[in-house]
């Protein structure tokens, strides 16, 4: 039995040992990581040099001016990632004027920006991955001149076209997956001198998740504002109105299906709440809606007849689901 406790022990010891010189050969592996990591941000890709490559490549390529005050390449705040910080930048827009620049033609300003994305997902699998995408502190000008011309047509047409490549070919795209978008403390105007619309929204906060991909797409939304200010036609139509939206909305093409996940909307305080199914009937082409109200506890169903020989309309008889809606509602 003495000969069982020692082997035992000796069991132990070297367990022990193995663990501790591991553990310490991971750290020492993990720190020389990241004081290479931290040599290669401070020293090489440094922000004085990044910076002017990123603004010559951008205004190369862009109808507009793009200036910001520094951009660096980030990795222990976008950990386990690499990532690209933008701070105080202005993108000024060329569609409308060249020169003497007004404040209609700031598309967007911006006190701080994050991207993270995977290059290699769309070489590998043709997949566009975005990580992460915020913007804080932004102003958004969207604004379109009396003749149609609109300020965000920032693009630059490609007039080169190669044999291997005809025109009208796009990029072949199988997954969109954008983990987070998020916008913070930004203001939204729409200037539409076209259609004489005028429309803004201070503090808005946005955050996005969504995933679209053949037959399955999702797409999470919450959306917040303090002041909704509508005007059209020189009449002031709304004003002071804080909205919040929050959905998760999930679309099956295969099944022809809308699921609608918990969807909330909230007024300047006063809250609606739905979660239902939206299903597409190809055979008898009509469209079957079941609704729930978490916030009442009222349910309703609806189902929508389409006649070929009317040109799609609705048609005059009603299903046993719009009849009981109705009485629903009355």
């Amino acid at each position: 039995m003495p000969n069982i406790y020692r082997t035992n022990y000796k069991m132990k010891s070297q367990t022990k040992k193995i663990l501790k010189v591991s553990g310490i050969i991971l750290g020492a592996l993990t720190a020389v990581a990241g004081i290479l990591i931290a040599v290669v941000l401070n020293f090489i890709f440094t922000s004085e040099k990044l910076t002017p490559i990123v603004l010559e490549a951008a205004n190369r390529n862009l109808n507009a001016k793009l200036d910001m005050k520094s951009v660096e390449l980030t990795f222990f705040s976008t950990f386990p990632r690499f990532g690209v910080q933008l701070t105080d930048g202005t993108l000024v827009s060329k569609a409308i004027r060249d020169t003497l620049w007004q404040r209609t033609d700031t598309l967007v300003s911006f006190k701080k920006a994050v991207a993270v994305v995977n290059p290699m997902d769309y070489l590998r699998q043709q997949k566009i991955s975005i990580h992460r995408l915020a913007l804080e502190h932004a102003d958004i000008y969207a604004y379109k001149n009396k003749d149609g011309i609109a300020n965000w047509d920032i693009t630059v047409p490609d007039t080169v076209q190669s044999a291997s490549s005809p025109a009208g070919d796009a990029m072949n795209i199988n997954e969109l997956d954008i983990r987070q978008i998020s916008i913070q403390h930004a203001t939204v105007t729409m200037d539409d001198r076209d259609t004489r619309i005028f429309a803004n929204l201070w503090d808005t906060d946005l955050t996005l998740k969504a995933n679209m991909k053949k037959g399955h797409s999702m797409l999470a939304v919450d959306f917040r504002n303090k002041n909704l200010l509508f005007w059209q036609d020189g009449q002031l139509l709304a004003n002071r109105i804080a909205t919040h939206l929050r959905t998760d909305l999930e679309l099956n093409t295969a099944r022809h299906s809308l699921l609608l996940h918990d969807a909330m909307i909230d007024i300047n305080g006063t809250k609606l709440g739905v979660k239902g199914t939206v299903r597409r009937d190809t055979a008898r082409r009509r469209f079957a809606i079941r609704t729930a109200h978490p916030l009442t506890g009222n349910r309703t169903a609806h189902d929508s007849g389409e006649h070929p020989e009317k040109g799609g309309s609705i048609g005059r008889r009603r299903s046993k689901f719009h009849r009981h809606a109705e009485r629903h509602v009355r």
